[in-house]
């Protein structure tokens, strides 16, 4: 009859360890399957966002809990940040929106940053042709046509001849030379 009875508690204690271990494994695949769904919910605002413009892929950032997003960044204009929170709201599966966006009129647009990316490309490529292999030494930055120039380089007349290469770009509006000369 002992043996019998710590058979029944050997059985009833796997039992419990078996519904205590299956009761992990479905929260754990819960929590997994929410995390999932909020990923996916985040990324598909972010998509949605960048559609209104390109420039808040970089400038806002969504990330949802539950079903609730939260949005933070900035914006350049009023009716920019209306839109994005319009786009978070058409996402199924979004329960509410948490708008933190600041309206910033500085914050680039989208066409400002592919302006700029344009400009850097063609100012490197004027350093590359003017420079040589000097030109890897040369960071360049461009905000709204303002050319930020970092790095550094052999000598003062190399940067003299980078900072010539640069104002004879078309589109280059000013130009702030960080460059550091390379000391021997």
């Amino acid at each position: 009859m002992s043996t019998r009875r710590s058979m029944t508690h050997v059985a009833a204690v796997v039992l419990c360890l078996c519904g205590v271990t299956f009761g992990c494994a479905q929260g754990d695949r819960e929590v997994a399957q929410s995390a999932a769904n909020d990923a996916l919910i985040a990324a598909q605002v972010h998509a949605k966002a960048a559609a209104v413009d390109a420039a808040t892929v970089t400038l806002v950032h969504a990330k949802c809990e539950r079903g609730a997003v939260t949005l933070t960044g900035k914006v350049a204009s009023a009716s920019e940040r209306t839109a994005v929170e319009k786009a978070a709201r058409s996402v199924n599966g979004v329960r509410s929106v948490d708008d933190r966006i600041v309206v910033d009129p500085s914050a680039p647009t989208g066409k400002e940053i592919e302006a700029d990316l344009t400009l850097a490309a063609k100012i490197k490529a004027a350093l590359v042709a003017q420079t040589g292999a000097n030109a890897t030494r040369i960071h360049v930055d461009v905000h709204k046509g303002i050319v930020t120039l970092t790095g550094t380089l052999p000598s003062a007349a190399h940067r003299e001849v980078a900072d010539q290469t640069v104002r004879g770009v078309t589109g280059v509006v000013k130009l702030n030379d960080k460059i550091t000369i390379a000391k021997t």
